[in-house]
């Protein structure tokens, strides 16, 4: 007879599929005075959606009401239970598991999503595509800042790169939530491609790992010299992506596909590359969904989406969903504000919530997108 461990690690990529963590937190909902409790259940643990999201949720550390491990074709059920006394539920749960919970989720979107800045065009177009603050830093890297680039396929500076730059950045920036590749498998990305710095006083302050393919810039990794935050302040992390999208037009490649980020329209790393111009795409290749259930219809839950907009699956494309302060039917709507605030190439629109329940769509066209405010009945 096989030893009980052995049985269980044989057992445990089958059961992993089939079992999910679930966690139920009540607290002070951000922008409220109210409780607001959610529910999460997901069972792949790099997603990390509840430690991501519950801080940009609660004023307050909130309260664990339960954990346990749920079967996952039981969720329904426990969704049913449970119905009357949370308000939202989120869970990131591989794709094929959807059956045993079909018709009972809101929305359901990507955990991640992908974007491209398109660098097939003049650098007129390119440079237009930047949101305002890209702009006048884009100006002034080289004339204000000093700083320039450095392209290496020197293995030295890989070393330098993975452990000064790479490690103490990643670390630094996602704390618990952090994931490291190994040097290996950096490594052997940094045989196909290269090294971009940014250098100042001789100095290499920020670093990029890219790679070239199908005329493609992918920026696969960076990082931040000993995670310094004073070159950080200097600009040297924004700096790469100057010097890559231009390095990308004077190589003749047609974009910077600067690879995944969380599927949330005010996650720093999205917005970030949103305001290089880049567009939005699905990751096609994911297999895995979050779906959020909202089953306590509260004034409150809009409250929850303004906090966390989400960007969703509809039936025509990619939507960005968040809530709105008042009711959106009969009301005029500025698209200049919704545009400027959310807009990214490769949205359609945009999914309002209203305190009252009401729920409208907003599409983003090239006469939207031109900032006209628009009546929306």
């Amino acid at each position: 007879m096989m030893p009980m461990k052995i049985l269980k690690k044989l057992a445990s990529p089958i059961t992993s599929r089939y079992i999910a963590n679930a966690t139920i937190v009540e607290g002070i909902l951000k922008g409220t005075d109210k409780p607001f409790r959610c529910l999460f259940v997901e069972n792949l643990a790099r997603t990390n959606y509840e430690e991501y999201i519950v801080p940009r949720t609660y004023s307050t550390p909130p309260q664990v009401v339960k954990r346990w491990r749920i079967w996952l074709p039981n969720l329904k059920r426990v969704l049913e239970k449970y119905s009357d006394t949370i308000d939202v539920g989120v869970a990131v749960l591989p794709d094929k598991c959807e059956r045993h919970f079909q018709g009972k989720y809101a929305f359901k979107g990507g955990p991640i999503v992908r974007q491209i800045i398109d660098t097939s065009g003049t650098w007129e177009n390119i440079f237009g595509s930047f949101r305002s603050g890209k702009k006048q830093f884009s100006n002034k890297v080289e004339r204000k800042l000093g700083l320039t680039h450095q392209i290496s396929k020197d293995l030295e500076d890989f070393e330098l790169f993975y452990y000064r730059m790479f490690v103490p950045h990643i670390k630094s920036q996602f704390d618990t939530l952090a994931h490291i590749d190994s040097y290996n498998d950096m490594r052997k990305y940094f045989l196909r491609g290269f090294l971009l710095f940014v250098v100042a006083d001789g100095i290499k302050m920020a670093g990029a790992l890219c790679v070239i393919e199908n005329r493609s810039l992918m920026f696969r990794r960076t990082g931040l010299l000993d995670g310094n935050e004073e070159f950080k302040k200097r600009g040297a992390q924004l700096a790469l992506y100057h010097f890559m999208i231009h390095y990308a037009f004077d190589n003749g490649l047609t974009s910077v596909n600067t690879m995944e980020s969380r599927s949330l329209l005010n996650d720093g790393v999205y917005a970030n590359k949103r305001e290089w111009g880049a567009a939005v795409f699905p990751v096609n290749d994911a297999r895995t969904s979050v779906y959020y259930f909202i089953t306590n219809k509260t004034s409150e839950v809009p409250t929850f989406f303004a906090n966390n907009p989400a960007i969703i699956n509809g039936e025509d494309g990619l939507y960005g969903l968040t809530g709105w302060p008042i009711r959106c039917k009969n009301t005029v709507l500025d698209k200049k504000e919704l545009s400027k605030k959310y807009y990214s190439p490769g949205l359609k629109g945009m999914i309002l919530l209203a305190p009252d329940g009401d729920r409208t769509t907003v599409r983003f066209n090239e006469v939207e997108t031109q900032g006209l405010t628009t009546y929306i009945n």
